[in-house]
């Protein structure tokens, strides 16, 4: 596909994410920014069943993607304000998790460019630390405090 973005954003409400035309993300680095929370999507049986929901988006993905979950703890509104240069002791950090280290560098660079701390928080299987619920999520944190809510994120998958 001449002119394709290698990094693509997933940013769709979740319980709609199946309409994107998928196999068009084959070979790509996909960030997926979206979140399962059923007072906005509704129950989707799904992502009922103890997993994090980007591990169900992975497995819908081409195998040749890649696939890193961040930018979903903080509003899409805030990404302007809250965005700092680096070294600036007010910037705020955004953490990743991934299965693939080098999509997970390609995105931590993206992150950076943004103007935000990357702060790796594991694999797809530990990105529950990010969802709704989690210590981490709506907070606006730099890097030590957002590694310590990591440490301390519980999930009912039994991160700990």
């Amino acid at each position: 596909m001449p002119g394709a973005a290698d990094l693509v954003i997933l940013a769709v409400p979740l319980r709609k994410f199946r309409r994107v035309p998928l196999g068009l993300l084959a070979g790509r680095t996909v960030v997926d920014v979206m979140n399962y929370w059923p007072p906005i999507d509704g129950v989707l049986p799904e992502f009922e069943d103890g997993r994090p929901s980007s591990e169900i988006v992975r497995d819908a993905l081409p195998p040749t993607s890649r696939l890193v979950k961040t930018l979903n703890h903080i509003g899409y509104h805030e990404i302007e304000e809250l965005a700092h240069p680096a070294g600036s002791p007010e910037r705020v950090a955004l953490a990743l998790a991934g299965n693939d280290s080098g999509a997970v560098g390609v995105v931590a660079r993206f992150v950076d460019e943004l103007g935000f701390d990357p702060v790796l928080a594991g694999s797809l299987a530990e990105s529950a630390r990010l969802q709704p619920g989690s210590p981490v999520f709506g907070a606006d944190l730099d890097r030590d405090a957002l590694r310590r809510d990591l440490g301390s994120a519980t999930t009912s998958v039994g991160i700990g």
